[in-house]
């Protein structure tokens, strides 16, 4: 790379200002044509003074902007631009500037696969889902309406969102331990045609020689500067404009082009051509390796239309597991029902991965496949869309007495990655109060302080020791001083809700666990493990170990504790958890719901699990904190060994009756496979939850 300049973090408006000047100057590239190549001579395209592909856009915008960023962005393409952003984020948390990387596997065997197979990037225009980028080898820079898009030449498409708050505090280093992209030796003022990366790669790379390579050692150990250029497709293709800098060689392929036809998936239809142009465009040399897809094209010869399932394993019959939450409970699951598990994402009929950008919903076929994610289900699970979904919900239903207003469960919250809210919570502040503050898109407790004071939380947020407090949205949100305890020990609730369906809108309610810390609450100490019953935090405590099947109960043992030592004091019934309490959640989950409708994605063979945490304080109130997406399920004591299975079999039951009966088009009334889930609502039959 380039260099990078001594770290200067900047303050969150510093950030937006310079993150809306990053969009603006990539905006003023639009209509500048992809490669000359793919433009036919008589063209204006073809006489243009300028060139650009998807990471030739962001590079150059950078290089604009490098006065303000403090460094001079490397000509590596979106590989190298990808292992040079630390921060990976989801969907929900992108922010305006921020990049879009695609990585996927070419079904062209001479494409070169290229670290972490990273075939595209785009930049993000923080207005819903659109993109700025050079998308398609005849196109041009535009704006597109959504980063997600069907590619003829590549499956298996992953979208891999990166934060550029590293580049606006001046640091620009590969955080990839595999790939340092380390320049030989300095470059000066002017790029040299022979400048070159360092870089182990794991790839065995066949060029063509040539007197240049011969300079250079190895393709393997020594990469011309963009050499990490894709091979050449339609959508994926890396060249810097001609500008800026020259052919270093001219290597000549022969490439068989491989083409995805757009049928119903997953019949698709195999369609080869051979493509025999010789590849002169100036700045990238392409150089053909060994397949990673699976599909082949041999010869010239088209190939007899097949369905996927005559060229894979019958995906009807398989599932497709991405992650490590929860694996041994849906393999084991899914194996008893017939199911074989596999190991290629694009060919499923089930797919549950931990994270939805693993899924491509522009492949996704409902009428044949499952996916355990809804798109834009953020608008509940990350910390700012759910204050957003509250406020919008409380507004539309302003005048419905019978609404549950989300004052009643929600504590007091502001958006203070959003400067006016920033601003009214300084002026609302009082001296003594705790707030605690959260970012917006993580888990597992991580990011979170508490505030008692201003100052503190000032420094908290530009403590330049702590990296990870940077994140782009965060809420601050009254915290809750006097809550209910267990023997002295503050506590949380975690109880499921699965929507089952989004057309119509199914949900279910399942129990969950208590989960509680392993140090005594007292307001007065700071400490995190007596504040945040989150295991992930919980467990990083020395006496975790020997305190861990303590630190979990089930519903059982937490309703015969209210019995025995709440209950009287606090005037409430026998069974007081079964009863008032239960009812009380699944209103408050039932309000949110009904409060994304309309926001998420109504698309079949969709379900979502998500795990809802609840706190009760010292007056007995229900308090809503968080919804997870990707609740744990992991089973690493006897309380959850007990809970967390039915949960995911309920779920996988549930699923698959659903499926199946929308395949023999069968009412989504009854659901006979139901046991220890209990319904919450159905669109369908117009149930609904009251207390």
């Amino acid at each position: 790379m380039e260099g990078s300049s001594s770290n200067t973090y900047r303050t969150e408006e510093e950030k937006l200002v310079l993150r809306s000047k990053f969009v603006t100057i990539a905006k003023k590239y639009i209509g500048v044509p992809y490669k000359k190549k793919y433009h036919e001579p008589s063209s204006p395209e073809y006489d243009s003074d300028l060139f650009l592909d998807c990471c030739a856009l962001v590079r150059r915008v950078q290089r604009e902007m490098q006065d303000d960023f403090g460094f001079r962005l490397g000509p590596g393409n979106q590989a190298y631009q990808y292992d040079v952003l630390p921060e990976c984020i989801d969907e929900q948390n992108m922010e305006e500037g921020d990049l879009v990387f695609i990585s996927g596997t070419y079904y062209n065997e001479k494409s070169k696969a290229y670290p972490h197979n990273m075939v595209h990037v785009e930049i993000w225009l923080g207005d819903g889902e659109k993109t700025i980028g050079a998308r398609w080898k005849r196109g041009k820079v535009q704006i597109h309406d959504s980063y997600q898009f069907k590619a003829e030449s590549y499956h298996s498409m992953k979208y891999h969102f990166k934060s550029i708050d590293s580049w606006l505090n001046g640091i620009c280093k590969s955080y990839c331990d595999e790939h340092k992209w380390e320049r030989d030796k300095p470059i000066g003022r002017h790029d040299s045609k022979y400048s070159i990366f360092s870089i182990k790669s794991t790839c065995t790379t066949t060029t063509t020689t040539t007197p240049m390579d011969k300079e250079r050692k190895n393709y393997d150990d020594e990469e011309e500067e963009e050499q990490y250029a894709c091979a050449t497709s339609d959508d994926e293709d890396e060249e810097e404009d001609t500008k800026d800098f020259k052919e270093s060689s001219k290597v000549s392929n022969n490439m068989k082009d491989t083409k995805q036809e757009s049928e119903d998936y997953p019949r698709k239809q195999l369609e080869t051509k051979t493509n025999n142009e010789k590849n002169t465009n100036e700045d990238c040399t392409s150089s053909p390796q060994k397949p990673v897809a699976a599909i082949q094209a041999k010869s010239s010869k088209k190939v007899s239309p097949k369905k996927v399932s005559d060229l894979h394993h019958n995906p009807s019959k398989t599932f497709f597991i991405g992650g490590k939450n929860g694996v041994a409970i849906i393999e084991n699951y899914l194996s008893k029902h017939g199911l074989k598990r596999t190991e290629k994402d694009e060919f499923f009929f089930l797919k549950w991965t931990e994270v939805k950008r693993n899924i491509n919903y522009n492949a996704f076929d409902p009428s044949v496949q499952i996916v355990n994610h809804i798109q834009k289900i953020g608008c509940m699970t990350t910390k700012v869309g759910l204050v957003k979904l509250l406020r919008e919900s409380d507004q539309r239903n302003k005048s419905n007495k019978k609404y549950l207003r989300s004052s009643e469960f929600f504590m007091k919250s502001y958006i203070i990655s959003n400067l006016s809210e920033y601003n009214e919570f300084k002026r609302q502040y009082k001296e003594g109060e705790i707030w605690i503050c959260k970012p917006s898109g993580r888990n597992q407790g991580k990011g979170i302080f508490l505030v008692t004071s201003l100052e503190g939380l000032q420094r908290e947020l530009s403590d330049r020791k702590c990296p990870k407090m940077k994140i782009q949205e965060r809420i601050i949100q009254k915290y809750i001083k006097k809550p209910l305890l267990i023997n002295g020990f503050k506590f949380d609730i975690r109880v499921y809700m699965l929507i089952a369906s989004t057309c119509p809108y199914i949900a279910f309610y399942h129990k969950g666990y208590v989960r509680l810390s392993c140090v005594p609450y007292t307001v007065d100490d700071l400490d995190i493990h007596a504040h945040l019953t989150n295991q992930f935090v919980q467990r990083k405590h020395p006496s975790y170990k020997e305190k861990k099947e303590e630190s979990v109960m089930d519903f059982n043992q937490f309703n015969e504790y209210i019995n025995h030592h709440v209950g009287e004091d606090k005037s409430i019934s026998h069974d007081w958890v079964f009863n008032e309490f239960t009812d009380k959640m699944k209103s408050i989950m039932l309000t949110c719901l009904k409060g994304c409708m309309g926001k998420l994605d109504e698309k079949p063979s969709t379900f979502e699990l998500l795990g809802f945490d609840f706190m009760i304080d010292e007056n007995m109130k229900v308090w809503l904190i968080e919804v997870n997406i990707n609740p744990a399920l992991h089973t690493n004591c006897h309380v959850l060994k007990e809970t967390i299975p039915p949960v995911v079999h309920q779920t996988l039951d549930i699923e698959l009756e659903i499926f199946n009966k929308r395949k023999k088009r069968t009412k989504l009334g009854q659901l006979d496979c139901v046991t220890t889930m209990e319904p919450l609502y159905n669109g369908f039959t117009g149930a609904n939850f009251t207390t």
